[in-house]
């Protein structure tokens, strides 16, 4: 990934692979470096201009038909195809994660894509019913009537898990919606892949009509305004909390009074649930707890204190009392 051989990121558009070399992009210490097509002429390619074409496309289709579509493409997801397998290769080196818990994130994608997974996202997120038509709501001694629709949507991911990627999209083609993908420089082709995988099975499948999968850079601030426009998006799926983060010039507010929604997927506290076993050894705690942040775990620790070394190198636990901690320990038995 030399400045002299850099890797030729393609974009899809909808249903169409477009390869060029007309931007380069090159992060500060050089370590990544990929070429790609200029965003600005393919605008009207990138977008969908008639948010009706939408509708009438997934007006007859039914999410177990999109199921099965998905499920079928998810066969060709794995890191034995060459489109996942050169994700892969390209995200490792570049992911704040070890190189085994990256190439995991890529064995959940073909899971994501599982019937079984696919179906219980739906039923559980949102129910397929009202996807599929007008469902029935009594109201007292009236009826109202319900039903979902997609929207024209921009997504911004996060590229610190490959997995991240599988579930925007997966989820973005059970609410037939229309999307526009913006891929990150740490991770921008495996977006690509899985959007390539459905290709692959139809590319004028009307699930694949309705994806983009792009990049650009923040100095292409012309483009962005342009793309982001009530007349093109109703709205806007940012992980990681900031619009798009440093490649984005917009602000919530400005975005919100135009038309368009601003859903931010930021960032979560979370808690873990530490057996017994983890604190037998006193000696092992204190190690843990004066471990650098960023140390490698040691193998021939136990696989208790290690979960506890993982939590307790997060700058916010370490600064917890060790009695806290433990008040929040139950048995390893039943909850591993």
């Amino acid at each position: 990934m030399s400045s002299d051989h850099p890797i030729p990121i393609p974009f899809i558009l909808r249903g169409q692979e477009i390869a060029a070399q007309d931007l380069l992009y090159q992060s500060r210490d050089k370590r990544i470096e990929f070429s790609y097509p200029d965003p600005r002429p393919l605008l009207d390619r990138i977008v969908l201009s008639d948010p009706a074409q939408l509708q009438r496309d997934f007006a007859s289709m039914r999410v177990s038909e999109i199921i099965d579509f998905l499920a079928e493409a998810g066969k060709a997801m794995t890191l034995n195809h060459a489109r996942m397998e050169q994700a892969c290769r390209f995200s490792v080196p570049f992911s704040a994660l070890p190189e085994s818990i990256v190439r995991g994130s890529y064995d959940l994608i073909p899971i994501v894509f599982s019937k079984l997974a696919l179906r219980t996202m739906v039923e559980n997120e949102i129910g397929s019913k009202y996807l599929d038509g007008w469902v029935e709501m009594p109201y007292a001694d009236k009826i109202a009537r319900r039903r979902a629709y997609g929207a024209r949507t921009l997504h911004f991911i996060s590229g610190n898990v490959p997995v991240v990627a599988a579930l925007s999209i997966a989820r973005a083609a059970l609410i037939k919606s229309d999307n526009i993908i913006k891929v990150t420089p740490n991770d921008p082709l495996t977006a690509s892949a899985i959007v390539g995988a459905m290709m692959d099975v139809d590319s004028n499948h009307p699930v694949t009509k309705h994806f983009s999968v792009v990049y650009w850079s923040k100095e292409l601030q012309d483009f962005e305004h342009e793309l982001i426009q009530p007349r093109y998006l109703e709205k806007i799926i940012s992980w990681g909390g900031a619009l798009g983060g440093i490649n984005s010039t917009f602000n919530h507010g400005n975005l919100q009074a135009s038309g368009i929604d601003v859903i931010a997927l930021g960032p979560k506290f979370s808690i873990s649930i530490l057996g017994r076993e983890a604190f037998q050894s006193s000696a092992e705690i204190e190690q843990v707890l004066n471990a650098p942040p960023r140390m490698q775990v040691p193998s021939t620790w136990s696989p208790a204190v290690r979960r506890v070394s993982i939590l307790c190198r997060h700058p916010l636990v370490r600064r917890w009392n060790m009695r806290d901690v433990y008040m929040i320990t139950c048995s390893t038995k039943t909850h591993p």
